[in-house]
């Protein structure tokens, strides 16, 4: 799907609902539109045309960035929300659709400053049109998990005893921007021992030993899209108890991952896993979904989770994460990014599992 297609889409929101126009603040949606991502910046997207306000600082830098040239780069000049405000004005707009994301200062100031213009909250209406990635956007989520995939098959020679969690983080990161990525997704997670029980653990100064139990959680981006990638490594010998829970979480995610096929509603790939840690009588330990959608944010729709209302369609992408997490002890976890395909599912981020 072009920059072209992307925008007429959002026009036939704009028609549906009545709006004259709609204003973007969220940098991914923005990215989404026009190819260029920063913030500071404010896109206003009529029946007629694309304008993205920008600071002066970067306005140079937009005209070279934005991929579309339907998308006109205009200089923010004054506060954020002058220009956009000048040009409702000017062209008499009456209906305004904006993302509730926008600061509360600024929707605060369109509200005195539009006096008879009604502002209509679209909670989340260009998000929705990414959900399902095109040809393109697939090609790129591809590479970005091809990257992560040898990054993942590197860290075996970069978990050195001796080496701290953040230094072995930041050469990860760094194998993967020597292979084409921006950098990291968000920030890589190495974590030793017991430290694998927090889920969203930050790598510290601790220094990994012969014998140690090492979950690793990394993603890249390339060229403005995710990937995401967990796995468990064993400096040394593997115990009976990390073999067992490695087996159990390996079924669960195997079964949530055999869910997955267009039509499908998102909670039962989460209940799919749920049922086997249930059945092993360890449910209480499984304590987050079962995985979530990646794409321009790491983390995006669908959400596999017990409440989830989403259905899987052809084009989406998401991870599939099972994990256990045992306070104390250690937290064993295995994270794949998975394809909606028209037949079924794909698997992006297969790798030859092995221990250092």
């Amino acid at each position: 799907m072009s920059f072209e297609s992307r925008l007429k889409q959002v026009r036939r929101f704009l028609k549906e609902k009545e709006i004259d126009c709609f204003l973007c603040v969220d940098s991914s949606d923005l990215f989404y539109l026009s190819g260029f991502k920063s913030s500071g910046c404010m896109g206003l997207i009529s029946r007629e045309e694309a304008v993205l306000f920008v600071p002066r600082l970067i306005f140079h830098q937009a005209r070279e960035g934005v991929s579309s040239s339907l998308v006109k780069v205009n200089i923010i000049n004054q506060e954020p929300e002058k220009e956009p405000l000048t040009t409702i004005k000017r062209k008499r707009f009456k209906y305004i659709g904006f993302d509730p994301q926008i600061p509360y200062r600024i929707y605060q100031e369109f509200k005195r400053a539009l006096k008879g213009i009604m502002l209509i909250s679209s909670p989340g209406s260009i998000l929705k049109m990414r959900l399902v990635k095109d040809e393109q956007e697939q090609r790129l989520i591809r590479r970005s998990a091809r990257i992560v995939c040898e990054a993942y098959h590197q860290a075996g020679i970069l978990i050195q005893a001796g080496r701290t969690e953040r230094e072995i983080a930041g050469l990860i990161e760094l194998f993967m921007v020597r292979h084409g990525a921006q950098g990291a997704s968000f920030p890589l997670m190495v974590a030793r021992n017991r430290h694998s029980s927090f889920p969203h653990y930050i790598s510290g100064h601790r220094k990994v030993a012969r014998g140690d139990y090492v979950l690793i959680d990394i993603g890249c981006l390339y060229r403005g899209y995710a990937s995401d990638l967990t796995r468990p490594l064993f400096l040394g010998k593997i115990s009976k108890k990390w073999e067992g829970l490695y087996r159990l979480v390996l079924k669960a995610q195997k079964e949530a991952i055999s869910r997955i096929q267009p039509g499908i509603q998102a909670k039962e790939v989460d209940l799919a896993a749920r049922q086997v840690f249930r059945h092993a009588g360890l449910e209480r330990y499984y304590i987050h979904n079962t995985g979530h959608g990646v794409g321009i944010d790491v983390h995006e729709p669908p959400t596999l989770s017990p409440y989830s209302r989403e259905i899987l369609k052809t084009g989406m992408v998401g991870t599939v994460e099972s994990g256990i997490y045992l306070t104390g002890f250690g937290g064993m976890r295995k994270e794949d990014m998975i394809l909606v395909t028209s037949k079924g599912h794909e698997v992006l981020t297969r790798t030859n599992d092995y221990y250092c």
